[in-house]
């Protein structure tokens, strides 16, 4: 927390946003957004562990070979 204090503070004292209590906080429509922002974080997690498992190069000449060889 005061690594997060200090560099808001060096950066003139930037926020992110009101917090939900305040009165103008923006409410619903904020979900949309986040929602679109979970199911691209969740694909992109989905698409990392996928390829990290399996990742289905299977050429003899791809370019993993000139590093990786077969003793």
């Amino acid at each position: 927390m005061f690594v997060a204090r200090t560099l808001l503070a060096a950066a003139g004292g930037l926020t992110h946003g009101v917090h939900p209590g305040a009165e103008t906080s923006a409410g619903a429509e904020q979900f949309p957004i986040l929602g679109i922002v979970i199911l691209a974080v969740a694909w992109v997690i989905f698409l990392a562990v996928r390829m990290t498992l399996k990742p289905g190069e299977k050429e003899k000449n791809h370019i993993k070979r000139t590093i990786l060889k077969d003793d």
